[in-house]
């Protein structure tokens, strides 16, 4: 079963393609808009033991049994029966579902693919610098970054090129010309000796992923992968000034849509399946 927003590519394309693997076998293909709006809701806790009921609009029924695996691409709360509300309210009921939806995906144990942390539904998110730090560890190659409020006090080759900048939440912030000083009381600023505005995307899934024409240390990419408990990722590379790429950043809750990201997910999703199913 796949769990997303109305009009994710990625998650249709994925719910397509592992039709295909599988034609004679049961999958959903469930809106998050329709979870929460769901007639009936069962979830309780007894002894560290989690029971469960949910009966969609649609009359499927997902108890304790459902979903066998679940791609889980819940990225945000919705409430539409709320929509009408005043803010408070509608914050209220939000965190309530966050935490029902939590605790739901969390009592479905190694089923759920793309696991919940306790802040996000979608799994852990990793502003640019975590990623950076998290990938350096790993043993992958990283852009260069630094913080400061003068872009003349980077410290590696060609210091003094023009810079594209990111804030520390990893936000674009556009171009520091090679002559400015720093700003007295200005907050330092993220930036790097990669072109970060001109990055290509790259989804891993397990052993699968998209380019492999393109380098990469699969040893410290499985590392990576295992330290955070995130087979599926969306990694970011950008070109160095001597024409290297380096990661960039990364994204455990992959963005890209293309045929064939959704591709090597499926083909992930799959082998999932095949092993489950096994005796």
């Amino acid at each position: 079963m796949t769990v997303a927003h109305a009009g994710d590519l990625l998650a249709a394309r994925v719910n397509a393609l592992l039709g295909r693997r599988f034609p004679g076998a049961s999958r959903q293909l469930v809106s998050v808009e329709e979870l929460v709006s769901a007639g009936e809701w069962h979830h309780a806790l007894r002894d560290g033991v989690a029971s469960s009921s949910v009966r969609l609009a649609s009359g499927l029924v997902l108890g304790d049994a459902e979903p066998f695996l679940m791609f889980n691409r819940i990225r945000q709360v919705v409430v539409p029966r709320f929509a009408a509300a005043d803010d408070y309210d509608r914050a209220y009921a939000c965190s309530e579902m966050h935490a029902l939806l939590l605790s739901w995906l969390h009592s479905l144990g190694p089923r759920v693919i793309n696991p919940p942390s306790p802040l996000a539904l979608p799994g852990r998110q990793y502003s640019r610098i975590e990623a950076l730090h998290a990938a350096a560890r790993a043993g992958l190659e990283v852009a260069h970054y630094g913080f400061s409020t003068d872009p003349r006090r980077h410290s590696c080759p060609g210091a003094y090129r023009l810079r594209r900048l990111v804030s520390p939440q990893g936000m674009p912030c556009g171009d520091l010309a090679a002559d400015s000083s720093p700003v007295a009381g200005a907050l330092p600023r993220v930036y790097s000796d990669c072109a970060l505005g001109d990055e290509i995307p790259i989804t891993v899934a397990g052993r699968y992923r998209t380019r492999p024409d393109l380098q990469l240390r699969d040893e410290a990419l499985g590392r990576l992968q295992s330290a955070g408990g995130h087979p599926l990722m969306e990694l970011r590379l950008a070109r160095d000034p001597h024409g290297a790429w380096k990661l960039s950043h990364f994204s455990t809750f992959p963005e890209h849509a293309g045929w064939q990201a959704a591709g090597v997910v499926a083909d992930y999703l799959g082998d999932l399946a095949d092993m489950a199913a096994r005796p």
